[in-house]
């Protein structure tokens, strides 16, 4: 989810996503809940994102810039660039951008907004690295794109495709 928010001291903005919450300070952030972690993404102003009651407590403050993955045993805060911040929201625009991601990784991020699905078929193909972007919602392009760069063999089994070597 993607939140741009007016910051109110009398009314706070609070989003809790797992174990953590992330509060306003006047920002524009993303906020992705994974398996095991809460990422959130800072693209302007600043947000505290801390744990909530019963998990081990850390925080932090981010200003634009930082990625913070949140688990319920720590915080990690990075600092990137904004061009990268902005390439982790670019899902709002209808578009996903890989730099250096596993193919794994680009499948995993497809297979999220869309429900026809793809299975990596072996793990040589699934450890190749991919860049690029391509839409949301384009999986022909996505397949025929890692067909080509990659050789790689795609097949239909059931109702999803699998990509392998």
């Amino acid at each position: 989810a993607f939140f741009q928010v007016t910051h109110d001291a009398d009314r706070p903005f609070v989003v809790t996503a797992g174990d953590h919450r992330v509060i306003d300070i006047g920002t524009k952030f993303g906020v992705r809940r994974e398996a095991q972690a809460v990422r959130v993404t800072l693209l302007e102003g600043s947000a505290r994102v801390e744990a909530v009651a019963g998990a081990p407590q850390h925080s932090a403050v981010l200003k634009p810039g930082d990625i913070a993955m949140a688990t319920h045993q720590a915080l990690t805060v990075q600092r990137q660039s904004l061009e990268t911040v902005a390439n982790a929201l670019s899902w709002r625009r209808g578009m996903l951008v890989f730099h250096h991601a596993t193919l794994a990784d680009a499948v995993a991020e497809f297979n999220r907004y869309n429900t026809e699905k793809i299975a990596m078929g072996d793990a040589y193909a699934a450890a190749l690295t991919f860049n690029g972007a391509l839409p949301t919602n384009d999986i022909a392009a996505f397949v025929r794109v890692t067909q080509k760069t990659f050789a790689l063999h795609v097949a239909r089994r059931g109702n999803e495709i699998v990509i392998s070597r």
